[in-house]
């Protein structure tokens, strides 16, 4: 092993050399690229820029998870930090389901119209204006990537009506592809 190190200029990867990859792959891949393949390339290439030989299988995963992981918590972290004890509150209850209830209020206001024309218009209109009751300022979601926004409103992340707790409880729910 040390001669094919010693050919290819590789070192074994030591774990500040982990964190440090984890840390790079949160604040600058993530935000462009906030998928575990895209950040695995993007690990990949890291490595061979430093001359480091990839980890196991096993150990890159998680150093990526962690990273991916790690965006979404510093992302959540931002969009809570702006809002207010009286926004997050309301925001709460809509996580709550009832007990006669199958679907939150979060559910309900994400769902997509049963089909497009006159006819769901007014509900969805009702939506809209239920959202804007909440008094989420304009520019919260103003420094998210874009594509952290798609990941997020496109039911990559957990669905959020099994929650009964704080709002900020929603940074520490395990991602589809967050280490457990």
């Amino acid at each position: 092993m040390a001669l094919i190190r010693t050919q290819t200029s590789c070192r074994f990867p030591t774990d500040p050399d982990k964190q440090a990859l984890e840390t790079w792959l949160r604040t600058h891949e993530a935000p462009e690229a906030p998928t575990e393949e895209d950040l695995c390339v993007g690990a990949y290439a890291r490595l061979r820029a430093f001359g480091i030989e990839l980890p196991a299988k096993s150990e890159l995963r998680s150093v990526v998870r962690a990273a991916l992981c790690g965006f979404f918590n510093d992302l959540y972290q931002r969009v809570t930090a702006q809002l207010s004890e009286t926004v997050r509150a309301t925001l709460d209850a809509l996580l709550v389901v009832g007990p006669d209830e199958t679907q939150s209020a979060f559910d309900r206001l994400k769902a997509e119209p049963p089909a497009p024309g006159v006819k769901p218009l007014p509900q969805e209109v009702a939506k809209l204006q239920t959202l804007r009751a909440f008094g989420v300022p304009v520019d919260t979601l103003a420094t998210v990537p874009f594509k952290g926004l798609q990941l997020t409103f496109r039911g990559s992340t957990p669905r959020f009506s099994v929650v009964r707790g704080s709002w900020l409880a929603m940074k520490r729910l395990p991602r589809a592809s967050c280490p457990m």
